[in-house]
């Protein structure tokens, strides 16, 4: 019992992780319209996903319009899961099923999105810790599921990237499962590589790990020169083989030049930007701060990467980190100097295996009794020191991160109470434009001023009769709300969020008190 006490617990972490996330995930999306205000990307591909799932006349047609899902922009692995996922729904209700968008979202995400994310870090710790002490997996899946944009994509975020990060991990599991037998561990690899490039193309970036491999393979002669070319051969034709048969209609050449048009109009907005803007940089300096802002500082992540090298050569996990280490290297170098745009999701894949190296070189002895001073002795106590530092140093950005995600998970948690309180839209649009307030309503104002330094705010619930005017940088608006408790919680939340978010503006609370 002793030996899958670690396992054990790493399952009930992520089913934890499972239940906390379905909270937000349930809501935001009560019909298409809420889900259109609200959500990001998910009403584009909720369209698609509705259309295949809508049966035809025959049996043939049917099959046709659920291959012919017409969003390129994803691989069809993407839409098949989430068609999947949600068909029960589908099967059991009928054409009642359209209507049922709340449940359908919740279960994408959950499904789709929240479980091989959560996989994802559990294949990860295992590879890392072989499950071996308790404290150390846990310790390590909780710095990564903790970190804010890992974290943020549990929440309203329906989209193919945590299953390209599944299927990465997966592939970097099968290598090191095969340990340069080149059996069937490393054709499963072959597999796994081929559902990444169907599903995102990001598999390809695959190349310098896949060549790394064969290369130790050869130096180590665990195999013949002419069985690990015909391996290398068959995991090529493998992986080829799974993209084409889990993208089936790449065999239809109208479609195929389609699917192909729609990926080269998406590369070109990826590394040039959506518009002409000196937004869209590339190059190490443009990603940092989005890097620091979503994961951890910079100095730690050059940490990490010190750890990760060091991990290549030193403790028991050498070729694990030489697989992430020759996966991530192309892949990074891709999105910083040739990707334009910031989407925080792209990175995930190359997270959740780079911050899995924070535990690299710390031995099981720290976590166990009387650990400690065994490594106290002279010849490891560069160990114990450098373990010390790893542990207060993960502690430290942990606790950090799950203050940030509280207000990430609150935040969410709040979008639709504050949809549903006031308008959406102000009843001032127009610049300049003076606004009566009518007596019978209860409002949301919006008092700003941008003239100054630092920028100041304040949130009311006031009731008409009363007048506003909005101009570019000073002003009120207004928004109407349900009642007297909606308009004083909207201002409260508003003013909250504000503050959380731009922690340099002076903010006042509708009890007229500011935000510290």
């Amino acid at each position: 019992m002793k030996k899958e006490l670690p396992l054990l617990a790493v399952i009930i972490t992520v089913i934890l992780f499972f239940i906390f996330f379905s909270l937000p995930n349930s809501r935001g999306a009560k019909d298409e319209h809420m889900l259109f205000i609200l959500s990001q990307d998910e009403n584009i591909q909720y369209p698609y996903l509705k259309k295949i799932l809508t049966p035809k006349d025959n049996l043939i047609s049917t099959i046709r319009n659920f291959v012919g899902y017409g969003h390129y922009y994803y691989g069809y692995p993407f839409y098949v899961s989430s068609a999947l996922s949600i068909l029960p729904v589908r099967v059991f209700t009928g054409s009642e099923s359209s209507n049922l968008t709340q449940l359908n979202l919740y279960l994408l995400r959950q499904i789709v999105s929240v479980t091989p994310l959560l996989l994802s870090i559990g294949v990860m710790v295992y590879l890392q810790t072989k499950f071996q002490s308790t404290i150390k997996s846990i310790i390590l899946f909780l710095f990564i599921a903790f970190l804010p944009w890992i974290f943020k994509y549990n929440l309203w975020f329906w989209h193919p990237d945590a299953l390209a990060a599944l299927g990465i991990v997966l592939t970097i599991f099968f290598l090191e499962k095969d340990n340069f037998k080149f059996g069937k561990f490393f054709l499963f690899a072959a597999v796994t590589c081929g559902f990444v490039i169907a599903t995102k193309v990001i598999g390809v970036f695959f190349f310098l790990a896949i060549m790394t491999y064969l290369i130790m393979g050869l130096i180590k002669k665990t195999v013949g020169f002419k069985k690990l070319l015909s391996m290398a051969f068959t995991f090529l034709i493998i992986m080829i083989a799974v993209m084409i048969l889990l993208n089936p209609l790449l065999l239809v050449e109208r479609t195929r030049r389609d699917i192909i048009d729609v990926q080269k109009n998406q590369y070109f907005y990826v590394t040039k930007g959506w518009e002409n803007d000196d937004l869209y940089e590339t190059g190490i300096n443009a990603w940092l701060p989005y890097l620091n802002d979503w994961f951890v500082y910079p100095q730690y992540l050059g940490l990490l990467l010190l750890l990760l090298v060091l991990g290549c050569f030193f403790g028991n996990h050498k070729l694990t980190n030489v697989l992430i280490l020759a996966w991530i290297i192309p892949y990074s170098a891709y999105l910083i100097y040739f990707v334009a745009i910031k989407p925080y999701q792209y990175w995930l894949p190359i997270a959740i295996p780079f911050f899995s190296s924070a535990i690299n070189l710390m031995p099981n002895e720290v976590f166990e009794k009387g650990g400690w001073k065994n490594l106290s002795n002279k010849r490891n106590i560069h160990i114990l020191a450098l373990s010390i530092i790893q542990i207060i140093t993960i502690v430290i950005l942990t606790y950090s991160n799950v203050v940030e995600d509280w207000n990430i998970w609150s935040k969410t948690m709040d979008k639709e109470p504050l949809l549903l309180a006031c308008n959406s839209t102000p009843e001032n649009t127009n610049v300049g434009e003076m606004v009566f307030l009518n007596e019978d309503y209860w409002y949301l104002v919006e008092s700003f001023d941008n003239r100054i330094s630092p920028n100041s705010y304040g949130y009311q619930a006031m009731k008409g009769p009363y007048k506003i005017v909005s101009f570019s940088n000073y002003g009120e608006k207004a928004w109407k709300c349900m009642s007297e408790d909606a308009a004083i919680f909207s201002a409260a939340k508003h003013a909250k969020y504000l503050k959380i978010d731009y922690p340099h503006y002076v903010v006042y609370g509708p009890d007229d008190n500011e935000i510290k």
